[in-house]
């Protein structure tokens, strides 16, 4: 049997074939084995009980999952595929993730399931967005937390790229009769800084424009994929809509509808 062979006993499993044999063979299996009569109860202990413990045991059930590490590889593997793909709960994800932080199989594993948990928190409503330290116009660096005590909307785009022309109108705007409650920040993503300083002077733009070169790591963070994106940070420094409408899909009335249910308008 293959999976004896190769994923039995005395495995290494942080050798790359392993870990590329492993990803293969167990890709998808949460979804597939929930479906079946051994893997019924897979969803209930996410969404409800949150039970790591009588989650790994359904695991460990199947008999391809010949041993308590190989269970835990499956949750690392497939507990954050679940949470992109939207079949179970994110926050039940979330705590299931802190809990094999906290009693790891291996102790390497604690390590791995940490990384997990704060990469996928990351773009959840109710925690921090990702961090970055990007320059402005006039060299300051800055975070998101510089910008805690407002609302502040984060958007992403490029000074040239159409979508993007569409939307600065509306920010300026924003900019300048929401003030004292909201933020409006751009991160422009462009080769140049130069290039982002002559845009916003010649177009009279005011608001606080970021620099990004693109080659790091933050559009992955915020999933860019394509331009414009936005987000709503709240005063607390907390995701409060992720992704957030852009300005020409309603932005400024879902504004005043979270800020209404909140009472402060």
């Amino acid at each position: 049997m293959v999976a004896e062979q190769f994923l039995g006993q005395g495995s290494d499993e942080m050798n790359p074939a392993f870990l590329e044999l492993f990803g293969v063979m167990f890709k998808d299996f949460l979804v597939y084995y929930e479906r079946t009569p051994e893997g019924k109860g897979i969803r209930y202990h996410i969404n409800r009980t949150h039970r790591l413990d009588s989650l790994r045991h359904i695991v460990a059930r199947h008999p391809a999952v010949m041993n308590d590490t190989l269970a835990d590889l499956v949750l690392l593997q497939e507990l954050p595929a679940m949470f992109y793909r939207g079949d179970f709960h994110k926050e039940a994800i979330l705590i299931l993730l802190d809990s094999m932080a906290a009693d790891p199989v291996k102790p390497a594993f604690a390590k791995y399931a940490r990384q997990e948990r704060d990469k996928l928190a990351s773009l959840v409503i109710g925690h921090p967005p990702p961090g970055f330290r990007l320059p402005d116009l006039d060299g300051n660096i800055c975070s998101p937390g510089d910008f805690k005590g407002k609302y502040l909307y984060l958007f992403f785009c490029t000074p040239d790229q159409y979508g993007c022309m569409m939307e600065y109108p509306f920010l300026q705007s924003y900019h300048e009769k929401h003030a004292s409650y909201l933020q409006v920040v751009s991160v422009m993503v462009s080769g140049q800084p130069g290039e982002v300083r002559s845009f916003m002077e010649r177009n009279h733009y005011s608001w606080k424009a970021l620099c990004d070169d693109g080659s790091g790591r933050l559009l992955d963070d915020y999933l860019i994929k394509a331009f414009p994106v936005a987000y709503l940070v709240g005063p607390d420094g907390k995701l409060v809509l992720s992704p957030a409408p852009l300005p020409t899909d309603g932005f400024e009335q879902q504004l005043f509808r979270i800020m209404r249910s909140r009472g402060e308008i």
